[in-house]
């Protein structure tokens, strides 16, 4: 009886270590590049399954990526990725406002919307839109620009700023069925717009400009911008 038991504990142990390496998790992140592996902002690290993906990936700075992964046994990689969709993640630097003494015309005034905000390891990371020509690429720049004026350690001001060329919401030839809406997403690292000593709850607020809502048919009567905010409350440790 007594090595039924045991037969029986050892059979279970190891189908319980199989259960748990096989068991597969849903991914939704960013993650950088280092040395031909995704690592995402919490040092876990994945290699990629799908090798028809895995070169256009591994050739990008940092990506938003979604799939399932499953728990690695190769040794360097927590888990294996298949990925289902990614996107290139434009990384950039805030800019201070103090440092421009025409904020508008250096960082522009076109409309920019937040679409989706989060904060891990040192990044503001965003999904922005921006509006355009239809019948043109997208032609400008998206700055997230520290308010140094208004900002302490424990409240951090950021304006979201969008420098277009081009055709744009101020073009009166732009009617609304010409204007087209894309996305992209952005990695700002924030930590040297604050004491790197202060530990605690900091609150982060940000603001942007984007149209207001109404009917888009015939002109462009949303062509006036409205003032948004998103106010945030994280802990610095």
């Amino acid at each position: 009886m007594k090595k039924i038991i045991l037969a029986l504990a050892v059979l279970l142990g190891i189908s319980s270590c199989k259960i748990e390496r096989d068991l597969s998790i849903v991914v939704q992140e960013m993650m950088n590049i280092e040395n031909g592996l995704l690592v995402n902002d919490l040092g876990v690290r994945y290699s990629i399954s799908d090798m028809s993906m895995a070169s256009e990936i591994l050739k990008q700075q940092r990506v938003f990526i979604t799939g399932t992964a499953v728990q690695s046994d190769v040794a360097g990689y927590d888990y294996s990725l298949k990925p289902y969709e990614w996107y290139s993640v434009s990384v950039q630097e805030c800019a201070t406002m103090s440092s421009a003494e025409d904020p508008d015309e250096t960082w522009g005034t076109s409309p920019v919307e937040l679409t989706h905000v989060w904060f891990q390891s040192g990044y503001i990371n965003a999904l922005v839109t921006v509006s355009f020509d239809s019948e043109e690429e997208y032609d400008g720049e998206v700055n997230m620009v520290f308010d140094d004026t208004r900002s302490s350690d424990s409240h951090l001001y950021f304006i979201l700023k969008n420098k277009q060329e081009g055709k744009t919401w101020e073009d009166e030839d732009l009617t609304a069925d010409k204007v087209a809406f894309g996305g992209q997403f952005y990695s700002f690292p924030y930590t040297q717009c604050y004491d790197q000593a202060f530990k605690g709850e900091q609150a982060v607020t940000i603001e942007w400009e984007w149209f207001k809502p109404g009917p888009y048919e015939g002109e462009l009567p949303y062509r006036t911008v409205t003032d948004k905010q998103g106010n945030y409350t994280i802990t610095v440790k």
